[in-house]
């Protein structure tokens, strides 16, 4: 289990009752334009979140202050695992970092 935090975030393992949170910014088709699969429903993220919460691929980012989720980070070791290459993505909730949108 991982935990990391710092004075505003805490970087954490998923849960499965941080499919709400998830479905906040999974469902923004703009959030998705440079991801591959779909905007998500209710269910498919409740889907997600059980099955991220079983691995240690997926991280959930979340507010220190409010306990609320606004994006997650994903690392992941590629093959062939001898070469020890590995991959980095992140995806987060607009609403958390650009102001000038209105939702």
């Amino acid at each position: 289990m991982l935990n990391l935090e710092s004075e505003r975030l805490i970087i954490r393992n998923f849960r499965p009752d941080d499919w709400n949170d998830l479905h906040n910014y999974l469902s923004i088709e703009e959030v998705l334009k440079y991801e591959p699969g779909k905007v998500c429903d209710d269910e498919d993220c409740k889907q997600m979140a059980l099955e991220r919460s079983q691995s240690n691929i997926f991280m959930a980012v979340v507010l220190r202050d409010s306990n609320k989720m606004i994006g997650h980070i994903y690392f992941n070791q590629t093959v062939p695992f001898d070469f020890l290459t590995w991959e980095i993505g992140y995806i987060f909730n607009p609403r958390y970092y650009l102001k000038w949108i209105c939702y």
